[in-house]
């Protein structure tokens, strides 16, 4: 199974006060999309390692897709302020899908 997770942080974030961090876990394949680029990061290709970046306050989009190989399936994520406080996980607000049809190579999810 193959599920998409399109973020788009211009209304729900205000970044302007500093860099953010990101942590994001899928199982089993992560592909990471930050204002449209691909982005590399650490544990993407594995299911049991968290991927952790910064992202920064010019962010306007976040993108992911995750692979499923076989067997369970699931993703997790969150967004930390500064002082290290969750201001946005996962949860039934994120739009997922199937399919890529929700623009995941542009700016604009």
């Amino acid at each position: 199974m193959l599920v998409f997770v399109a973020l788009s942080v211009f209304l729900a974030l205000d970044l302007a006060s500093a860099d953010w961090t990101m942590k994001v876990i899928c199982d089993d394949q992560m592909n990471l999309w930050i204002d449209g680029e691909l982005t590399t990061v650490a544990g993407q290709g594995a299911w049991n390692q968290m991927s952790t970046l910064n992202i920064p306050e010019s962010t306007r989009s976040i993108g992911i897709s995750c692979l499923n190989t076989g067997g369970p399936y699931g993703i997790m994520g969150s967004i930390q302020d500064a002082g290290g406080n969750d201001v946005l996980v996962t949860d039934d607000s994120w739009s997922c899908s199937n399919t890529a049809e929700c623009g995941m190579g542009g700016t604009r999810l």
